[in-house]
């Protein structure tokens, strides 16, 4: 199965739900309604490349292009991976505003394979071995991110983050 990242914008309404009641986390992250209206990211496995490729680390790190936080505040229950955790009203809006300095042409300028292996991104063998094929298994998220980030610094609000 492997390791997938998953996101969905939260109101400030959403947010004090779900802070209230942490362990309803899980269910507004994988709500069926939320996943046929197109409101949350599945990025799959190729999660930890685009982080890569955003941000040149691999770890969580306070990078504004990362959605995989340094320290960030968490809800619900671990699922062995940390369980979910939330980019602030603020962080989502710097991470729309950095996002949007970037063409998508830019980012996939910044696909590496032998940096990746390097650097042991989730995959990144993988990545190698499809060269310039991985691009667009890579990037497939990225339209939807930059709506959500849209959406969400649009309205003042943050988004929930899981990896599964």
């Amino acid at each position: 199965m492997g390791m997938v990242v998953c996101l969905r914008g939260a109101s400030t309404e959403d947010l004090a739900v779900l802070r209230s009641d942490p362990d309803a986390a899980d269910g507004y992250l994988f709500s069926q309604d939320a996943y046929e209206a197109g409101d949350v990211i599945d990025f799959d496995k190729a999660w930890h490349a685009l982080h890569f490729m955003l941000t040149g680390q691999v770890e969580e790190t306070d990078h504004p292009l990362s959605f995989l936080l340094k320290d960030p505040e968490r809800l619900g229950t671990d699922n062995g991976y940390g369980g979910p955790w939330i980019l602030s009203p603020e962080r989502t809006a710097k991470f729309h505003a950095e996002l949007e300095k970037l063409s998508d042409e830019q980012i996939i300028e910044r696909y590496d394979p032998a940096a990746m292996v390097a650097a042991d991104v989730y995959l990144a063998d993988t990545f190698a071995d499809e060269g310039e094929e991985a691009i667009e298994y890579i990037m497939q998220g990225v339209p939807a991110l930059r709506a959500l980030l849209n959406r969400c610094a649009n309205s003042g609000s943050c988004i929930i983050g899981i990896i599964t």
